[in-house]
Protein backbone atom coordinates (compact mmCIF):
# COMPACT_ATOMS: atom_id res chain seq x y z
CA UNK A 1 0.00 0.00 0.00
CA UNK A 2 2.61 2.54 0.71
CA UNK A 3 4.28 1.86 -2.33
CA UNK A 4 0.90 2.77 -4.43
CA UNK A 5 1.10 6.33 -2.53
CA UNK A 6 4.60 7.33 -3.11
CA UNK A 7 4.26 6.44 -6.86
CA UNK A 8 0.91 8.06 -7.53
CA UNK A 9 2.07 11.13 -5.53
CA UNK A 10 5.91 11.03 -6.99
CA UNK A 11 5.19 13.26 -10.24
CA UNK A 12 3.38 15.90 -7.61
CA UNK A 13 7.30 16.20 -6.64
CA UNK A 14 9.05 16.22 -10.10
CA UNK A 15 10.07 12.80 -9.42
CA UNK A 16 8.57 11.52 -12.71
CA UNK A 17 10.07 13.92 -14.88
CA UNK A 18 10.75 12.74 -18.80
CA UNK A 19 12.80 15.34 -20.59
CA UNK A 20 11.43 16.33 -24.05
CA UNK A 21 13.87 15.46 -26.95
CA UNK A 22 14.04 17.71 -30.03
CA UNK A 23 15.77 16.08 -33.43
CA UNK A 24 17.11 18.95 -35.77
CA UNK A 25 16.90 16.56 -38.76
CA UNK A 26 14.61 18.05 -41.48
CA UNK A 27 16.43 20.04 -44.25
CA UNK A 28 13.74 22.32 -44.87
CA UNK A 29 12.51 23.06 -41.84
CA UNK A 30 13.29 25.78 -39.20
CA UNK A 31 12.84 24.74 -35.64
CA UNK A 32 11.18 27.14 -33.30
CA UNK A 33 12.27 26.51 -30.03
CA UNK A 34 8.53 27.89 -27.32
CA UNK A 35 9.42 28.43 -23.61
CA UNK A 36 7.00 25.46 -22.42
CA UNK A 37 9.86 23.67 -24.35
CA UNK A 38 12.57 24.60 -21.63
CA UNK A 39 14.41 21.91 -20.30
CA UNK A 40 14.20 20.51 -23.37
CA UNK A 41 17.42 18.23 -24.98
CA UNK A 42 18.10 19.18 -28.57
CA UNK A 43 20.01 16.20 -30.98
CA UNK A 44 22.02 18.29 -33.65
CA UNK A 45 21.62 16.39 -36.47
CA UNK A 46 22.84 15.78 -40.25
CA UNK A 47 20.38 17.92 -42.20
CA UNK A 48 21.30 17.43 -46.22
CA UNK A 49 21.10 21.65 -45.65
CA UNK A 50 21.73 24.63 -43.78
CA UNK A 51 19.91 24.18 -40.35
CA UNK A 52 18.54 27.01 -38.50
CA UNK A 53 16.91 26.61 -34.55
CA UNK A 54 15.63 29.77 -33.44
CA UNK A 55 15.10 30.72 -29.54
CA UNK A 56 11.94 32.25 -28.16
CA UNK A 57 12.06 36.40 -26.84
CA UNK A 58 14.75 36.46 -23.96
CA UNK A 59 12.10 39.39 -22.16
CA UNK A 60 9.80 37.70 -19.88
CA UNK A 61 11.30 34.05 -20.47
CA UNK A 62 14.10 34.18 -17.69
CA UNK A 63 14.97 30.71 -16.12
CA UNK A 64 14.25 29.02 -19.79
CA UNK A 65 16.82 26.80 -21.07
CA UNK A 66 17.91 24.18 -23.50
CA UNK A 67 20.65 21.57 -23.45
CA UNK A 68 22.34 21.02 -27.51
CA UNK A 69 24.20 18.16 -28.12
CA UNK A 70 25.63 17.17 -31.54
CA UNK A 71 24.35 13.86 -32.25
CA UNK A 72 25.66 13.11 -36.25
CA UNK A 73 28.63 14.85 -37.83
CA UNK A 74 27.36 17.84 -39.76
CA UNK A 75 28.10 16.81 -43.69
CA UNK A 76 28.20 19.91 -45.71
CA UNK A 77 25.73 22.18 -43.53
CA UNK A 78 25.94 24.29 -40.86
CA UNK A 79 23.38 24.21 -38.06
CA UNK A 80 22.75 27.91 -36.76
CA UNK A 81 20.95 28.42 -33.32
CA UNK A 82 19.62 32.03 -32.97
CA UNK A 83 18.32 34.57 -31.05
CA UNK A 84 16.11 37.37 -31.22
CA UNK A 85 17.53 39.66 -34.10
CA UNK A 86 18.82 43.17 -32.55
CA UNK A 87 17.26 42.46 -28.96
CA UNK A 88 18.76 39.26 -27.86
CA UNK A 89 22.49 38.06 -27.90
CA UNK A 90 24.45 35.20 -26.63
CA UNK A 91 27.31 35.85 -23.45
CA UNK A 92 29.30 33.27 -22.50
CA UNK A 93 31.90 30.83 -24.20
CA UNK A 94 32.13 27.63 -25.74
CA UNK A 95 35.91 26.19 -24.94
CA UNK A 96 38.21 23.93 -26.53
CA UNK A 97 37.92 20.82 -24.98
CA UNK A 98 40.78 18.73 -27.40
CA UNK A 99 43.87 20.70 -26.06
CA UNK A 100 45.70 21.46 -22.85
CA UNK A 101 45.88 25.51 -24.33
CA UNK A 102 43.38 27.58 -23.83
CA UNK A 103 41.42 28.66 -26.42
CA UNK A 104 37.27 29.53 -27.21
CA UNK A 105 34.82 31.19 -28.88
CA UNK A 106 33.63 34.34 -26.83
CA UNK A 107 30.34 35.61 -27.11
CA UNK A 108 29.91 39.19 -26.43
CA UNK A 109 26.35 40.25 -25.08
CA UNK A 110 25.76 42.78 -27.36
CA UNK A 111 26.10 41.90 -31.08
CA UNK A 112 26.58 38.26 -31.06
CA UNK A 113 22.68 36.85 -32.29
CA UNK A 114 24.20 33.14 -33.85
CA UNK A 115 26.03 30.51 -32.30
CA UNK A 116 27.09 28.53 -35.35
CA UNK A 117 28.13 25.00 -35.50
CA UNK A 118 30.18 24.45 -38.80
CA UNK A 119 29.68 21.75 -41.42
CA UNK A 120 31.98 18.59 -40.88
CA UNK A 121 31.71 19.05 -37.11
CA UNK A 122 31.96 15.67 -35.64
CA UNK A 123 29.21 13.77 -33.77
CA UNK A 124 29.86 14.47 -29.92
CA UNK A 125 32.02 17.09 -30.20
CA UNK A 126 30.16 20.07 -29.62
CA UNK A 127 27.90 20.89 -26.47
CA UNK A 128 26.07 23.53 -24.09
CA UNK A 129 23.14 24.73 -22.35
CA UNK A 130 21.64 28.16 -22.83
CA UNK A 131 20.21 29.69 -19.86
CA UNK A 132 17.84 33.34 -20.64
CA UNK A 133 18.33 35.76 -18.05
CA UNK A 134 15.15 37.50 -18.99
CA UNK A 135 17.86 39.94 -21.59
CA UNK A 136 20.04 37.21 -23.22
CA UNK A 137 20.94 33.74 -23.92
CA UNK A 138 24.08 32.92 -21.37
CA UNK A 139 25.95 29.95 -22.58
CA UNK A 140 26.71 27.38 -19.92
CA UNK A 141 29.06 24.62 -19.73
CA UNK A 142 29.85 24.94 -23.66
CA UNK A 143 32.46 23.09 -25.00
CA UNK A 144 33.54 21.91 -28.45
CA UNK A 145 36.21 19.47 -29.09
CA UNK A 146 37.52 20.98 -32.41
CA UNK A 147 36.94 25.10 -31.50
CA UNK A 148 37.18 25.86 -34.92
CA UNK A 149 34.09 24.14 -35.35
CA UNK A 150 32.20 27.05 -33.87
CA UNK A 151 31.77 30.72 -34.31
CA UNK A 152 29.73 33.56 -33.12
CA UNK A 153 27.64 35.76 -35.55
CA UNK A 154 25.66 38.59 -35.77
CA UNK A 155 23.18 38.16 -38.63
CA UNK A 156 19.99 36.60 -37.08
CA UNK A 157 17.37 36.50 -38.99
CA UNK A 158 15.26 35.02 -35.95
CA UNK A 159 12.46 37.90 -35.46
Amino acid sequence: MRSDALNSSSNKYGLNQIRQIIKSQDADDTIELAADQSGALVLLRNCGAAKLINLPDASGNDGVWYDFYLHETLSAHTTTVQSKDGTDFFLGTVADGESGSAAEVAFNGSSHDQLVVAASAAAGEFECRLVCDGDNWLIMHGVSQDISDISAAASSSNT
